[in-house]
């Protein structure tokens, strides 16, 4: 990956960084880097929100993929379908 790429795929996080420190000062830390007990904020909310993303991960890993397989396979075998019936109607 290019470091434009990267620079064009960081840009949203930059820009969320460079409005709070300008909304809020310059002490403020939108990321909290600095946490001295417990967890980090975004991984506070991930294990506060584990109920919402095990399943939405499920889904993510394993049934849009194979939603996805089984359209295309669909679709393949409508092609052949109306190919095979072309191919009849053509004969007869």
């Amino acid at each position: 990956m290019s470091p434009d790429t990267l620079q064009l795929i960081f840009t949203p996080i930059r820009l969320y960084y460079y409005l709070m420190r300008w909304y809020f000062g310059e002490e403020y830390d939108p990321f909290e880097t600095h946490v001295t007990e417990g967890f980090h904020p975004i991984i506070g909310l991930m294990v506060q929100c584990s109920f919402i993303t095990t399943p939405a991960f499920f889904i993510i890993q394993y049934i849009l993929p194979t939603i996805f397989i089984i359209y295309i396979l669909n679709y393949l075998f409508q092609i052949k379908l109306k190919h095979s019936f072309y191919l009849h109607s053509k004969s007869i």
